[in-house]
């Protein structure tokens, strides 16, 4: 449990990190627009870089988030902490479309719970003999930590 739980603070401060050099272009814009008075042309140019740099921040975080994990069964998170996603059914990396999916159901059922959702499948894992989710429940998979290869 301490692992998993790792791996997702982990990549919460990842899913920040992404989105910082959108905001410091954000911030730096603004104190100098404050101070110098910039052109409309050059504010029209920092926010087209803020938007790139933050839709692309939250584009490779998602990436990593969902298709990635599913496709190759580990998040950035998942890497750092030596732990992986797999089917219940042959301990293989789902796929990206299940990892895909597994996100989706997670977001919908925390948009439509309020957010009380996110606390109750967080918590799940201490209540289950497998340290499941719900959303690992609902899509058939499991986070375990592979063994460490035997070296001759």
């Amino acid at each position: 449990m301490g692992r998993r739980a790792a791996a997702a603070l982990l990549d919460l401060i990842l899913f920040v990190a992404c989105l910082v050099p959108g905001v410091a272009v954000a911030v730096v814009a603004g104190n100098l627009d404050q101070r110098v008075g910039l052109s409309d042309a050059v504010n029209f140019t920092l926010l087209l870089v803020f938007f790139v740099l933050l839709v692309g921040g939250v584009v490779l975080s998602l990436r990593d988030q969902t298709w990635q994990q599913g496709k190759r069964g580990q998040s950035w998170g998942k890497r750092a902490t030596g732990i992986r996603l797999v089917r219940e059914l042959d301990l293989q990396p789902p796929g990206g479309g299940l990892g895909l999916a597994r996100w989706a159901i997670r977001l919908a059922l925390i948009h439509a719970t309020c957010g009380i959702y996110l606390a109750v499948t967080f918590l799940a894992p201490l209540t289950d003999e497998r340290k499941r989710t719900i959303d690992d429940r609902i899509v058939q998979t499991l986070v375990i930590r592979p063994p460490a290869p035997v070296r001759p």
